[in-house]
């Protein structure tokens, strides 16, 4: 769909002459996409998109689209756009507002990257940003244009995170996160609708999807209960003995093999959270008591685990197959599979739906 919208309009005629669903379904199909990032507007880019799909679909004679319909899912996306655009409606005003907590762990990384998708957040509009943010290296250098920036924008909280994070790494390590959920148990911390953590130093094609994630949350159009934000899988290997440990003790209750993303990168919902304290608490045990095998893998043993911390499958679906998600998630930007594999470098899908059609 993205191919043919950012493609000539020369090449956009020819194929709406010679293959005419081809044009109207990557319409349609984009148009459904825009609907979670700009909300269900009657006179948005999605709403103009969907009208520029129906005019292209009766300049095709009858006959023809009687045909075509029997080969193409023509009704099916148009009904699809519909049932989402009511959808995404009552989901918008059943929430006149919420809270978004972003958490992430620091160690000297500029967090420039950040402040546009935390923007976002427009507390007029009923979303309130609160950022949590740990400092690994015990010290809080670089974060003066940051503060500026963000300044009467949204709450932040400069927090201690457990120190030594290699500089490799600019994820939280399982510690941090872990007594970071816990603080929504013991009444620490306020629940929020949803819950981000992010790295410090996320690679471009992430950084990409963030900000279409966060135009979902400013749109209040995100339903989904967990969504793997990270880029990076790995392949299958032999389970160490701590996490056959963490196994046999029931902590994390897994009958097949699991895979997931790489890291502590995640989405999860207010009602997923509170579902998944009691999972929480027993990895927290694990690392405060940990067996023999244990002692010194605990990081690696749920480095690619965090889905069923929070009550997903074992084998999580890479986001381009799994149905759960909203369509703008489900991009097939490449290879998102074994051996480290990572989204390209730049993506004319994520490029094009950030800033939109008309380079807005």
């Amino acid at each position: 769909a993205m191919w043919l919208l950012s493609s000539s309009e020369n090449f956009q005629s020819r194929t709406l002459s010679e293959c005419p669903p081809m044009q109207i379904l990557a319409n349609v199909l984009y148009a459904e996409a825009l609907l979670f990032l700009d909300g269900a507007s009657r006179t948005g880019e999605s709403a103009l998109l969907m009208a520029q799909a129906l005019e292209q679909t009766r300049q095709v004679h009858m006959e023809v689209l009687n045909a075509l319909t029997k080969t193409w899912p023509l009704e099916l996306a148009s009904q699809r756009f519909q049932e989402t655009f009511l959808t995404l409606d009552a989901v918008a005003k059943a929430t006149p507002s919420s809270e978004i907590h972003v958490a992430l762990c620091r160690c000297s990384e500029s967090l420039e990257w950040l402040v546009p998708f935390v923007e976002e957040m427009d507390p007029q509009q009923g979303i309130e940003a609160v950022l949590y943010l740990y400092e690994t290296c015990g010290r809080e250098e670089g974060l003066r244009e940051f503060e500026d920036a963000l300044f009467g924008k949204v709450q932040w909280k400069a927090l201690e995170g457990v120190p030594g994070r290699p500089k490799s790494n600019s994820d939280c390590q399982a510690q941090t996160v872990l007594s970071h959920l816990l603080g929504y148990g013991d009444g620490s911390l306020a629940v929020p609708k949803f819950l981000l953590f992010l790295p410090a130093a996320p690679p471009e094609a992430e950084q990409q999807f963030y900000s279409l994630v966060f135009k979902s949350l400013a749109s209040k159009t995100l339903s989904v209960d967990f969504m793997a934000l990270g880029s990076t899988r790995s392949p299958p290997i032999a389970l160490n003995e701590c996490q056959k440990s963490l196994i046999q003790a029931q902590v994390l209750k897994i009958h097949n093999y699991p895979l997931g993303y790489e890291g502590p990168r995640f989405l999860i919902s207010s009602a997923r959270l509170l579902e998944s304290l009691e999972r929480v608490q027993s990895l927290i045990q694990a690392f405060e008591q940990p067996s023999p095998s244990c002692a010194s893998h605990l990081e690696t043993a749920v480095a690619n685990w965090w889905h069923m911390v929070f009550g997903e499958g074992e084998q999580l679906p890479i986001r381009a197959d799994d149905d759960r998600l909203p369509v703008f998630a489900r991009m097939a930007d490449g290879p998102s599979g074994f051996s480290r594999t990572r989204m390209p470098k730049s993506s004319d899908y994520l490029s094009w739906a950030a800033i939109g059609l008309d380079g807005s």
